[in-house]
């Protein structure tokens, strides 16, 4: 799962195969966390951390992954 970035055929327990769809799809353009910064993309990168980490908190992603993602996302755009 983690070298093939798909989902595989049977995952168990239930919790399990949610973390893994998230991890899967967190990183898409299209995905909840990515339009949410894009819609955000004017916000001060620590504002926008500190509203990441209550909205989107299971992700399970702490603000240093946080940063990165938006800076990442604004150098590209």
């Amino acid at each position: 799962m983690l070298i093939d970035k798909k989902m595989p055929e049977n995952t168990y327990p239930d919790p399990l195969k949610k973390g893994v769809e998230l991890y899967l799809n967190y990183l898409k353009k299209d995905s909840d966390l990515m339009m949410y910064i894009y819609k955000y993309k004017d916000v001060p990168e620590e504002e926008l951390m500190l509203a990441l980490l209550k909205k989107f908190k299971h992700y399970g992603l702490g603000d240093t992954q946080y940063f990165e993602i938006i800076k990442s996302l604004r150098q590209k755009h």
